[in-house]
């Protein structure tokens, strides 16, 4: 068997800057429940970068527990890499 051979086809609708509304967290409500409609595996699911001190970058999949207009909510562990990255680079996180 091909690994090749394993992708699906994701593509359920077109993209266009048309149909997007101005306002990305708004957005971003319509995108989620899209995902839970179609009942897609950890649609909480996002990638969290951040910056470590000395520069270096990191990512990591992290849950969102909540969002509004401010933005997104998740939980780390501040021992954690993510979280010495956060307080030495708080900027640093997209």
């Amino acid at each position: 068997m091909s690994l090749a051979s394993l992708r699906k086809e994701y593509q359920q609708a077109s993209l266009s800057e048309t149909d997007v509304a101005a306002d990305p967290i708004q957005q971003f409500g319509i995108w989620f429940q899209q995902a839970l409609k179609a009942d897609a595996s950890e649609a909480n699911a996002m990638s969290l970068s951040t910056v470590s001190a000395a520069g270096r970058p990191s990512s990591r999949i992290v849950l969102i527990k909540d969002f509004d207009q401010r933005g997104f909510c998740w939980f780390t562990n501040y021992n954690s890499a993510k979280g010495h990255d956060l307080e030495a680079n708080p900027y640093g996180a997209a």
